[in-house]
């Protein structure tokens, strides 16, 4: 398993706990307070929280400017996130949350399935070189690019501009 392998696994785990527990509290929330309060205020937690994460990670809120640097399109998390949370406000009460988390869990079952099944099924061309690749060489090449952009200009995994990767300290090629 990569480095910090066993702590991803470990962490996505415990998300999809939280993700459970979360649609039956904010169901609850939402019917007591209504869904659009209820959204507000805990996204309204979410963001001091976040707020204060990126200060105590980062020592300064200079990521927050990194981002609003980064495609328009990268943005559309905080969107897909703001959906997420008024769908678990507003279906457990009239759906009830195991539909609700069955739901959820289907819909990303099912983008799961689609983006792995286009990234893997079409073999993968090199934009180095040109050549098709495959197995170990081609996703190294896709961690590359996916690091890197598109554009193939360095992402959020490089340290500004002193040219090492936020993981492992090392030089890029």
């Amino acid at each position: 398993m990569p480095s910090g392998g066993a702590f991803a696994v470990a962490l996505a785990a415990l998300a999809g706990l939280a993700g459970s527990v979360q649609v039956a509290v904010m169901g609850r929330f939402g019917e007591r307070v209504g869904i659009f309060a209820a959204f507000v205020f805990a996204s309204l937690i979410g963001t001091a929280l976040g707020f204060g994460g990126l200060l105590v990670s980062d020592r300064s809120l200079r990521g927050l400017s990194d981002a609003l640097r980064e495609p328009a399109w990268l943005w559309t998390g905080g969107l897909f996130g703001m959906f997420i949370v008024l769908t678990v406000t507003f279906s457990p009460p009239r759906i009830g949350t195991t539909a609700t988390v069955a739901l959820l869990i289907a819909g990303q079952l099912a983008m799961a399935a689609a983006s792995t099944a286009s990234a893997g099924s079409a073999r993968t061309r090199s934009r180095s070189r040109g050549r098709a690749c495959s197995g170990s060489s081609c996703s190294r090449r896709a961690r590359h690019w996916r690091s890197t952009g598109a554009d193939g200009a360095v992402g959020r995994n490089h340290l500004r501009g002193r040219g090492r990767t936020a993981r492992n300290g090392r030089h890029r090629r």
